[in-house]
């Protein structure tokens, strides 16, 4: 699915996130080449998204 959507939408994995809250979200990322970042169930996104934003 990943794959799917890069391939689509032309998204370079080396400029992307992926943001999950489990292990196999994070490892999906991780066979598609993106960068996962795994976050607490029901937690929210917007302080991630900043920390990104800032790279």
């Amino acid at each position: 699915m990943i794959e799917k959507a890069m391939a689509v939408y032309d998204i370079n994995p080396a400029l992307s996130y992926m943001i999950g809250d489990g292990k196999r979200d994070i490892e999906a990322a991780e066979r598609a080449g993106v960068k996962g970042i795994l976050i607490e169930p029901n937690s929210g996104i917007l302080e991630i998204c900043k920390q990104i934003a800032s790279e």
